[in-house]
């Protein structure tokens, strides 16, 4: 009898552990492909609020801060030609920079730097300094992905612009030389096979862009580089990788992609008097902010991240006007003045930071886990 009991027993169990399961199956899947139910979801979670009271700090003066940027795990603030890596308050790492003027590139663990208009390249892997590079001409321009692949863009007696690509360890690989127009942006693929290059000409009454190609792993003497886009009378103002042979870019209209064959595709029409600004910065997804429709006096700003076919994956409604938005490592931040709002790339909310002053600006750090937040006296680090 007492066996039949506990094989009873072990049944109900048994039931109500699937049961569990399949319910929390269900709630995950509904939460990831129905649009609605994502949205009560979110609108139901409470957000985590923290105040600037017992926070760590680092003291700045903004007349010797020359730069304070995020890359792998560490914040880093460039002053008096030395860069320091910080986690927390404490100094990680200090190396010599002779830089003041930064011009400079982050992915992942790596940071690229240098002195705009100078010829020589920094590249840091983590609190280590990869290697220094003289480049041959005057820097514009510089990116790094996150294999610690390189592209400097330089301006040299004889060409307006010459992109020169090298490998992690610091080897030139070749470059792609420009007479008559400039090269205003350049990315390197997550593989490392691609290259992308906005071609900007100003020979003309308008400003004409095109969008270049150059396959990194089929690179030859006689290697030619891939007309892609051809923007007439528009300025491309930003432009990532989406995947590994495609990019989406901005101008002043539209948001688009095209990709390694020039297919192209309209993804988001700019001329809605509704949206304030878009960052393509997580390429899968786009985010913009738009003034909310109800009420003469009202104030209030939605968070809208859109998939690559302008499909609406999350929204967030703030009570006020964004004045700084920030995406990176899939974390959004949007800064309100003295609020501060973090978002997952999916709209859902998961804190937010009240302080007692105007932030001025917000760096994301530590794979989106922690946060530096600038002052005009000091930096603020939170976890998010």
């Amino acid at each position: 009898m007492g066996t039949i009991q506990n094989g009873k027993k072990i049944n109900i169990k048994l039931i109500v552990v699937l049961s569990i399961i399949i319910l929390l199956i269900v709630f995950f899947c509904l939460y990831k492909f129905n649009y609605g139910f994502r949205q009560t979801v979110n609108g139901l979670i409470t957000l985590q609020t923290n105040t600037n009271e017992n926070v760590p700090m680092i003291n700045i003066d903004q007349n010797t801060t020359n730069a304070i940027l995020g890359y792998d795990e560490y914040f880093a603030i460039l002053k008096q030609n030395n860069i320091t890596g910080y986690i927390n308050e404490k100094p990680e790492f200090q190396n010599s920079v002779p830089i003041t003027n930064p011009i400079y590139a982050v992915e992942g663990k790596y940071l690229l730097i240098a002195e705009k208009g100078d010829n020589k390249v920094f590249l840091f892997n983590g609190k280590n300094l990869v290697y220094e590079n003289v480049v041959g001409g005057e820097i514009t321009g510089l990116t790094v992905n996150k294999n610690g692949y390189v592209a400097v863009v330089v301006n040299k007696s004889g060409y307006r612009s010459v992109v020169t690509v090298y490998n992690p360890d610091g080897i030139e690989m070749f470059s792609t030389f420009f007479s008559t127009t400039y090269a205003s942006h350049v990315k390197i693929s997550p593989n490392n096979k691609n290259m992308v290059i906005v071609e900007v000409d100003t020979s003309g009454i308008q400003v004409n862009s095109n969008i270049k190609f150059v396959q990194i792993d089929k690179i030859t003497e006689n290697t030619q580089t891939i007309n892609a886009s051809k923007e007439s009378s528009r300025v491309i103002s930003d432009i990532q990788f989406a995947t590994n042979d495609t990019v989406v870019y901005v101008t002043d209209t539209m948001v688009r992609e095209v990709n390694l064959l020039g297919q192209k595709n309209d993804i988001l029409d700019l001329q809605n008097a509704n949206i304030v600004n878009v960052d393509i910065g997580l390429g899968k997804y786009i985010v913009r902010t738009e003034k909310t429709k109800s009420g003469i006096f009202n104030t209030n700003t939605d968070i809208v991240i859109v998939d690559r076919e302008n499909q609406e994956v999350g929204r967030y409604t703030l009570d006020g006007t964004i004045k700084q938005l920030k995406v990176n490592h899939d974390v959004i931040a949007a800064n309100i003045g003295q609020e501060l709002y973090f978002l997952s790339s999916t709209g859902r909310p998961i804190k937010k930071y009240i302080s007692n002053s105007d932030i001025k600006d917000i760096v994301i750090y530590n794979s989106g886990k922690m946060a530096a937040l600038v002052y005009r006296n000091k930096v603020e680090i939170i976890y998010i």
